[in-house]
Formats: C-alpha cells, structure tokens, sequence
C-alpha cells in the first residue's frame, strides 16, 4: 500500500508540474505574439499553423540526443 500512494502522490506531482509548464508556455507565446511586429508576424511560416509532421531527414539522430543529454551531465 505505501508503495501505490508513493505512486499515486508522484504521478499527481508530476501532473501538476506539466501543466504548470503547459500555461506558462501559453503565456509566453501570447506574450511573444502580443508584443511581435505585425510585420514579422504575418511572414513568419508559423503564422499559417504547424506544417506537418517531422520527416526522417530532418529529425534528430539517437547519437545527436545522446550527445546531447551526456554534455548536460545526464
């Protein structure tokens, strides 16, 4: 029974902090977009939405995210 609460109290933790990180990454783009050239805005590619999903070419290798995580220290 410890073991599930230990778990149960992790996983409510962890779920706040996502979305603690999911509104402050709202706010923070609001916030770009509030105070963004309209100029620069209505150029960018972002502004016509997400364009699809990454393709194999231009994805990250396994290698470049290890490298990656190890020069962080984990």
């Amino acid at each position: 029974m410890p073991a599930q609460d230990f778990q149960d109290l992790s996983g409510q933790v962890i779920k706040n902090v996502i979305d603690m990180n999911t509104r402050t990454e709202r706010q923070l783009v609001q916030l770009l977009v509030d105070e963004a050239d309209p100029e620069l805005v209505a150029a960018s590619p972002l502004a016509a939405g997400l364009q699809g999903p990454q393709t194999p070419e231009h994805a990250l290798q396994q290698n470049d995210v290890d490298d990656l995580l190890a020069s962080m220290g984990f």
